[in-house]
């Protein structure tokens, strides 16, 4: 029951008689509570371990084959408490509180709980109660108004160019702008947009590249058009560059950016049938200046 079974640092944690002020758990939670006594059975230490980490009476049972009823039993006759876990409310709060002196420096430089949310990817509430209790002069660093977290349309095209600056590309991926933004803020403290605002304001992210100006080999006319023939010839490309048939994910990857090759979208339209069925389209078109064909690998 592999993710069930109390560790064993979670039962030693707990073994732990050395009194009620023992150090907080590492992982930043409420302590674990008074330490049980010394004459309670291991394995209801154990059965206790697997409560104080969230784990149902009814999961106990199971693991040890006992009602759930028994469980009960057990515990509450050792005087052991059976609350559960801390929810995810209180974890988020437990969270916050173990970085209270960051998110106040935080907060007298951003003066916004939502930036300072962002910056350090915790709980928005969270912070704002920690801001609440460290804060005391909290009004003399609020910014009113607070800035808007939303993004102009201005400022998001000038960051899509910026990526693509950055990466070398004149029309980046979703993948590539993600991970250019990651871990990123604006100099006023918000962090960089996703993709999924892009997709929310445009619609879709050609729709955002075509707003930066990133359409390469677009003059303004109407989009190529692809034929079938041009479908066989950019999978063969690829088949003779590779020395074997490609894959759906190579293909993909090889037409990613190249406004003159075919998506795999327009080559399974125009071709039909399945991608085994396009390479049996393609291998006839194999044949490159010297005459020979890749050699069929499998």
């Amino acid at each position: 029951m592999t993710g069930l079974y109390p560790e064993p640092e979670d039962i030693e944690r707990l073994l732990d008689r050395a009194g009620p002020d023992r150090p907080p758990r590492p992982d930043g939670l409420p302590p674990w509570g008074p330490p049980p006594p010394a004459d309670i059975p291991d394995r209801v230490i154990e059965m206790y371990a697997m409560r104080r980490m969230g784990h149902t009476l009814q999961q106990i049972g199971d693991h040890y084959g006992i009602t759930r009823e028994r469980v009960r039993q057990l515990i509450g006759r050792q005087g052991l408490p059976a609350r559960v876990a801390p929810g995810p409310e209180e974890r988020a709060l437990a969270r916050a509180r173990g970085r209270s002196d960051e998110i106040a420096d935080l907060y007298r430089e951003l003066g916004n709980v939502a930036h300072v949310a962002a910056r350090t990817g915790l709980n928005r509430g969270a912070v704002g109660r920690v801001v609440s209790d460290e804060v005391t002069d909290r009004p003399a660093y609020a910014r009113k108004p607070e800035r808007d977290p939303r993004y102009s349309d201005d400022e998001l095209v000038d960051l899509l160019g910026r990526v693509a600056r950055e990466a070398g590309t004149e029309c980046p991926s979703v993948r590539e702008y993600r991970a250019h933004a990651a871990g990123r803020f604006l100099p006023d403290g918000r962090p960089w947009p996703g993709p999924q605002t892009y997709l929310v304001r445009f619609e879709t992210w050609v729709e955002a590249r075509r707003r930066a100006g990133l359409e390469p080999g677009r003059t303004g006319g109407p989009p190529r058009r692809y034929d079938a023939d041009d479908c066989v010839r950019a999978v063969a490309t690829l088949w003779r560059q590779l020395g074997r048939a490609p894959t759906v994910a190579e293909y993909e990857e090889f037409s990613r950016g190249r406004s003159h090759i075919p998506s795999v979208a327009i080559v399974r339209r125009r071709i039909g049938g399945g991608w085994r069925a396009i390479l049996a389209t393609a291998r006839p078109h194999l044949a490159g200046p010297s005459g020979k064909r890749p050699r069929r690998q499998g």
